[in-house]
């Protein structure tokens, strides 16, 4: 059995069928990258594995814990009147962790996810005094900080340089595998950065949303540069990629008079 499975979704805005019977399984250890058009159902999937989002209809099984999401313009959720290190102390405060433990828990959490040399020295800073993707990984180290088992990542390298991408990635690799019981669900368009520790793909469309491609990537959770079997597989997804987005736009395009 799967450690989260979704099962026979359905979700509708208005007259938009999102999601219509949908089905999705997670298992323990898996870094699973979602690629979809914009606009396609991905948000929707997730904050319905999340649990913050209800479907009309249709069933969600999870053996996790604890399921923590990262949405998009997360950076927004920064609180702009409070240093980056109180930003980060929110989730023990909700947790009722004692103040004595804060410095202590934040260090451990940044250090173990390779984050420490990236955030520590601007904890003292306010969030409109580091750049986007420095507040990223802040709000990333947020999130872990609520200690779930189940990740959820929306687009998480939407707005880092290549140099925080990679830290973000780095980081997600070295939770996902740091324990037993984990799991990771990214919707990326960064493919050259998820593709270097997904462990399996699905290319999507919709609405209504649905699996049109699927791939298993070897060497699982490396960062190693992509080579051999993995490396042919994502030159695969690349490919499966460009070719969907091709035919998502020339079915969109307007018609031309002649």
């Amino acid at each position: 059995m799967s450690a989260l499975s979704i099962v026979n979704i359905h979700k509708r805005y208005a007259k938009t069928v999102v999601l219509d019977g949908f089905g999705l399984d997670v298992d323990d250890g898996e870094i699973l990258l979602l690629v979809g058009p914009n606009g396609g159902g991905k948000s929707t999937l997730l904050g319905i594995a999340h649990g913050s989002l209800s479907a009309d209809s249709g069933k969600l099984v999870s053996t996790f814990n604890r399921h923590a999401l990262l949405p998009q313009r997360s950076a927004e959720t920064l609180f702009p009147y409070y240093n980056l290190r109180r930003n980060l102390c929110l989730p023990l405060i909700v947790a009722r962790v004692p103040p004595r433990e804060w410095d202590q828990r934040i260090m451990v959490s940044l250090k173990e996810m390779g984050l420490d040399g990236a955030v520590t020295p601007l904890l003292a800073r306010h969030p409109f005094e580091v750049s986007g993707g420095q507040q990223q990984l802040v709000t990333l180290a947020r999130s872990l900080l609520e200690r779930p088992d189940l990740l959820l990542l929306d687009e998480p390298a939407k707005e880092l340089d290549p140099w925080n991408a990679q830290s973000l990635m780095h980081a997600i690799r070295h939770w996902a595998f740091a324990q037993p019981r984990r799991a990771v669900v990214i919707t990326s368009h960064s493919l050259e950065h998820v593709l270097r520790i997904a462990t399996r793909v699905l290319l999507l469309d919709g609405p209504p949303v649905r699996v049109i491609g699927s791939w298993t990537l070897g060497g699982l959770g490396t960062e190693s540069s992509l080579d051999g079997a993995r490396d042919r597989v994502a030159e695969e997804v690349r490919s499966a990629v460009h070719s969907a987005l091709r035919s998502s736009a020339a079915q969109t395009a307007p018609a031309r008079s002649l």
